[in-house]
This record gives C-alpha cells, sequence and structure tokens, in this order.
C-alpha cells in the first residue's frame, strides 16, 4: 500500500516540478499566439513586456487551475505503469519457473 502512494505521488510531484519549470514558456508561447495580429511581437518583447507589466507572477499566471488539471492525470498513469510493471514481471518469473 505504501509503495502504491508512493508512486501516485512521485507522479503527481514529478508533473508539478515539469509543469512548473516549463510553464513560463507556455505563456510566453500564448501570448505570442494572442498577439497574432502584431507581426512585430517577438519573444524578447513578449518576455520584456510581461516582466515590466506583472513581474515574475506574470510567468506563472495560471499554473493552479493548470496543476489542477495535469497532476492527477500524470499520477494515475505512473501508478498504472508500476503495476502493469510488477504484474508482467510476476508473469516472467511464473514462466522462467515452469521451465
Amino acid at each position: 500500500y505504501q509503495r502504491r502512494v508512493r508512486v501516485f505521488l512521485c507522479g503527481a510531484l514529478s508533473k508539478m516540478t515539469a509543469t512548473a519549470v516549463t510553464y513560463p514558456y507556455q505563456v510566453v508561447r500564448t501570448r505570442l499566439q494572442d498577439a497574432h495580429a502584431d507581426a512585430s511581437a517577438t519573444v524578447a518583447d513578449t518576455l520584456r513586456r510581461t516582466w515590466r507589466a506583472e513581474g515574475v507572477r506574470g510567468f506563472y499566471r495560471g499554473l493552479a487551475p493548470g496543476l489542477l488539471r495535469v497532476m492527477p492525470q500524470s499520477a494515475i498513469v505512473f501508478m498504472c505503469y508500476e503495476r502493469f510493471l510488477a504484474f508482467f514481471e510476476s508473469q516472467r518469473l511464473a514462466d522462467a519457473k515452469r521451465m
């Protein structure tokens, strides 16, 4: 039971870390797509404007809802993967004993 909970939490924490690290990129990409009418908008301009107008918080706006969406999914995938891995390993060992 503890192993399953640990795997579940590791899946959630790994996704949380990956999302938090890459989220500023997602924000900049989204803002560039929203500014498609402004053909002169560049990554550097978008970074500068966001930093000046909103500071660090601007790069993480909307992070919490995104985490609530992806963390459970990733945790479940990790847990299922580990369970299938354990099942197939036990089958492989059982087959090896029969030979």
